[in-house]
C-alpha cells in the first residue's frame, strides 16, 4: 500500500465521510489481494486440491506472481454449521462460554461446541454479521458458526470474509443470509506463513487507524464542548452584560461551532434564541435594564428580558387566530392552491410541490378568513408540528387539515412574530404542551395562550434584519461544509484509487 501518498492528504481527507471506516476497507481489500506484504520464499504450499463439504471440486492455483495462492469459493473451503443442529456426542461440557445470537453476545452456556476458536456468522436478524471468537463457544438457531481447517490463520480468515460484505446477501423482511449463496463467492488464499505476515500488517495498520479514530474523537469533543460552554453561557448569563458579552463570543465563532449539519441546525436555533431575548441587537436608546419573569409563569427557564419589553399572550399580540376546516380537502387536477403542513419550514413556506382544490372548494375553506401576505402558517398537529411560515407575496391559498392562521396585529410585526413562533423557547413551551400519543397535537386555546415577548417596533425591525444576516451566514456555512465534503470524499476516492494502482 502506498502509505505515503494516504498520510500526505490525510489532514484534508480526513473529514470526509467515513474516512477511518473506508481506509479500514480499502486495507483489507489490499490485504486479501496480496498487496500489503512481499511473498516469501519460505513458505508451505497450500495443497492443490482441499475437502469441500458442499461440492467437492478442488480450487485452483492462480496464475501470476502468486502461484503459491488458490482460488476457490467459500463452499469449496469452509462449512457453515448449525449451532442448535449439531449431535449431541459433539457438545462439550465446558466452563461459561458464549452464545452467540445474530450480532453478538447473547448469553452464556456450559455447553460448547468445540475448544478451538471459530467465526460466528449472523444468520438471521444481522444476516452477515461477523464476530471472532477465540475459545470455546455456542451459536443460537441464528448464527452459523465456522471452525476454520488447519491451512487457515483465523484472523485473515476472518479479514477475507469482512471482504465479502456477506451482510448485502440477506434477504427477506428480516434478512437471512443462505449458505448456499455465500458458498458461491470467490475466497483467494495464500500459504499459512503468509497469511500470519498479513495478520501482523494489518494489526499495524489497523492500530494506525485506532489512532487517527481516537484523535478524530478527540477534536470532535473539544469542539462540542466549546458549542456546550458557548451554549450555556448564552443561556445562563449572570447579568445583562454579560448575556451580551457571551452572546457576542458565540455569533463571532460561528464558523469554529459547526462543522456538521445538525450543529448548523443547532446553530439556527441558538441564533433565534437570542434574537427573542434581545441579545443580538440593543440600542442604547431601548434601555439597559433587565426584567427577569418567573419560569412557572411564563417559559420553562427563567430568562431576562429587556425592561423595555412585554410578554404578553398570543392572542393579544394577533389581530386575529382562527383554525383549519375540519374536514379533508377534496382535490383536484388544477384550481387553487390549498396548503398541507409537509410544505411547511421554519421562515419558509415550500410552494415547489403543490396541490388544487376548486373555487367552490377553495371559497368554503376561506369562510373564516381569506389568508393574505405575511399571515402566519402555524402546523399544530402530526409529525410537522409547532413550525410557522409566512404566506409570501402574490399567493393565493387556502388552508388544509392541521394548521391555524395567525395574523399579526399593531404590536409585532409578521416577521418578527414568525421568529418568535419558532424560537425554542415557544417550540419547546409547545412540546410540553401536546396530548394525542402517537397523534400529537396542539389545543388552539393553547396556541393562543403562548407567551410572546414583545421589543419596541423599532427594535422588532433590526432583530428580523439581524436574524436575516445571521442565517444567510449560516446557509453560507452549510453549503461550505457540504462542498468541503464532497470534496474531500472525492480526494479521499482519487487517493484510494492511486494507492490501489501504486500497489497494484
Amino acid at each position: 500500500m502506498n502509505a505515503e501518498l494516504l498520510l500526505a492528504h490525510y489532514d484534508r481527507i480526513s473529514d470526509a465521510p467515513d474516512a477511518v471506516a473506508r481506509l479500514r476497507k480499502f486495507i483489507l481489500d489490499l490485504a486479501v489481494r496480496g498487496k500489503l506484504v512481499q511473498s516469501s520464499p519460505e513458505r508451505t504450499p497450500i495443497p492443490k486440491s482441499s475437502e469441500t463439504p458442499e461440492n467437492g471440486k478442488s480450487a485452483t492455483f492462480l496464475d501470476g506472481s502468486r502461484q503459491d495462492w488458490i482460488r476457490g469459493t467459500v463452499g469449496q473451503f469452509l462449512n457453515f454449521q448449525y449451532g442448535k443442529a449439531l449431535p449431541d456426542h459433539l457438545r462439550q461440557e465446558t466452563a461459561p462460554v458464549p452464545v452467540f445470537g445474530s450480532n453478538g453476545i447473547v448469553s452464556y452456556t456450559t455447553t460448547g461446541l468445540s475448544n478451538v476458536p471459530a467465526i460466528i456468522i449472523g444468520r438471521k436478524g444481522s444476516a452477515g454479521a461477523l464476530n471472532l471468537c477465540n475459545g470455546p463457544s455456542w451459536t443460537t438457531d441464528v448464527a452459523y458458526f465456522v471452525e476454520p481447517p488447519s491451512n487457515f490463520n483465523i484472523r485473515y480468515l476472518f479479514f477475507a470474509l469482512l471482504t465479502l460484505d456477506l451482510d448485502k446477501l440477506g434477504k427477506g423482511v428480516k434478512p437471512g443470509l443462505s449458505r448456499a449463496d455465500a458458498y458461491q463467492l470467490p475466497l483467494d488464499i495464500p500459504p499459512i506463513q503468509e497469511q500470519e505476515r498479513i495478520v501482523a500488517k494489518v494489526d499495524g495498520l489497523m492500530a494506525l487507524c485506532d489512532r487517527l479514530e481516537k484523535a478524530q474523537r478527540e477534536q470532535e469533543t473539544r469542539r462540542e464542548q466549546l458549542t456546550a460552554s458557548a451554549h450555556h453561557h448564552v443561556n445562563n448569563g449572570e447579568d445583562a452584560d454579560g448575556l451580551r458579552t457571551h452572546a457576542q463570543f458565540f455569533i463571532g465563532h460561528l464558523p469554529r461551532l459547526a462543522k456538521r449539519p445538525d450543529q448548523i441546525k443547532q446553530l439556527r436555533q441558538t441564533i433565534l434564541d437570542l434574537a427573542i431575548r434581545g441579545l443580538l441587537t440593543r440600542n442604547v436608546n431601548d434601555g439597559d435594564g433587565t426584567s427577569l419573569l418567573p419560569a412557572s409563569e411564563v417559559f420553562e427557564r427563567r430568562i431576562s428580558f429587556p425592561s423595555t419589553w412585554s410578554i404578553q399572550t398570543l392572542s393579544e399580540v394577533a389581530s386575529i387566530i382562527v383554525d383549519c376546516p375540519h374536514s379533508t380537502p377534496h382535490w383536484t387536477i388544477a384550481g387553487k392552491i390549498c396548503v398541507r403542513t409537509n410544505q411547511f419550514r421554519p421562515g419558509f413556506l415550500n410552494l415547489t410541490d403543490v396541490r388544487y382544490v376548486s373555487e367552490s372548494t377553495y371559497i368554503e375553506r376561506i369562510d373564516r378568513l381569506k389568508p393574505i401576505e405575511n399571515d402566519i402558517l402555524y402546523s399544530r398537529e402530526g409529525g410537522i408540528l409547532g413550525i410557522a411560515c409566512r404566506i409570501p407575496p402574490n399567493t393565493e391559498l387556502c388552508l388544509g387539515q392541521r394548521m391555524m392562521l395567525i395574523r399579526s396585529g399593531k404590536k409585532a410585526i409578521p416577521a418578527y412574530l414568525e421568529l418568535v413562533l419558532n424560537s425554542p423557547l415557544v417550540t419547546s413551551l409547545a412540546a410540553t404542551k401536546t396530548t394525542g400519543g402517537a397523534a400529537p397535537r396542539i389545543n388552539v386555546a393553547t396556541v393562543k395562550a403562548y407567551p410572546i415577548p414583545i421589543p419596541p417596533l423599532a427594535e422588532q425591525h433590526r432583530i428580523v434584519a439581524k436574524v436575516g444576516e445571521l442565517m444567510t451566514l449560516c446557509d453560507q456555512l452549510e453549503a461550505s461544509l457540504n462542498t468541503a465534503r464532497t470534496e474531500t470524499s472525492r480526494l479521499l476516492e482519487s487517493v484510494l484509487h492511486h494507492a490501489l494502482e501504486a500497489s497494484a
